[in-house]
C-alpha cells in the first residue's frame, strides 16, 4: 500500500514538471490537421485549434520555446489556414453560433500568442522568427473587418472576455507591425 502511495506521489510530481510536449493535445492538432486537409470538403475545427493554441500560449508564458515538429506545424500551417477558411467563404454562413464563438476565441487567442511571441522574441532563434512570421501573417486574416465573418457579425456585441489582449499587444508594439502588414484580399 505505501508502494502504491509513493508511486502515486511520483507521478503527481512528475506531470506538474512535465514539459509542453506532453500536454499538447496531439489528438486535437491531428483533428484539425485532417480537416484542413480533406478536400474538396473541407472541414474547420476552431474549439480543438482553440486547444492547440492555449497549449502553446502555455509554453510561450512559461517562457519555454517548443520546437517539437507539431508546434511547428501549428504556427505555420494549422493557424494560418483556419484562418484563411473561415473567414471569408459562403460556408461560413451555415454554421452554428459555437463555430462562430469558437472562431473569434481562436483570433483572440492568436492576438495574445503574438504579443507574447513579441514579448520573447529578444531571445528567438530563426526557427522561432519564422513562426512568429506566419502568426504575424495569420493577424490581418483574423482581424480583417472586410472579411464575410465579420460581416456577417457585423451587428453583434462583441464580447469582452479578454481586455489585456488589446492592452499585451500595443505593449510591444503589435499595432505598428499589424499596420505594415499585407492586407488580406
Amino acid at each position: 500500500m505505501e508502494d502504491n502511495a509513493a508511486e502515486n506521489e511520483n507521478m503527481d510530481n512528475a506531470e506538474s514538471e512535465c514539459d509542453p510536449a506532453c500536454t499538447y493535445p496531439a489528438e486535437e492538432h491531428l483533428l484539425v490537421l485532417e480537416g484542413l486537409r480533406r478536400l474538396p470538403s473541407w472541414t474547420v475545427y476552431p474549439a480543438q485549434l482553440s486547444n492547440c493554441m492555449s497549449a502553446a500560449l502555455r509554453a510561450s508564458e512559461d517562457g519555454v520555446e517548443e520546437t517539437s515538429s507539431e508546434m511547428r506545424q501549428l504556427y505555420r500551417e494549422l493557424i494560418p489556414g483556419t484562418f484563411e477558411k473561415c473567414m471569408s467563404g459562403a460556408d461560413l454562413y451555415n454554421w452554428n453560433d459555437n463555430v462562430h464563438g469558437n472562431i473569434l476565441e481562436c483570433g483572440v487567442k492568436l492576438g495574445e500568442l503574438v504579443a507574447v511571441k513579441l514579448a520573447n522574441v529578444h531571445a528567438a532563434n530563426e526557427e522561432s522568427e519564422e513562426d512568429l512570421l506566419h502568426l504575424l501573417q495569420a493577424l490581418p486574416l483574423a482581424f480583417d473587418r472586410r472579411a464575410d465573418f465579420y460581416k456577417k457579425h457585423r451587428h453583434d456585441e462583441i464580447p469582452r472576455e479578454h481586455p489585456g489582449v488589446a492592452d499585451a499587444f500595443a505593449a510591444v508594439g503589435g499595432a505598428r507591425l499589424f499596420a505594415a502588414l499585407p492586407r488580406a484580399a
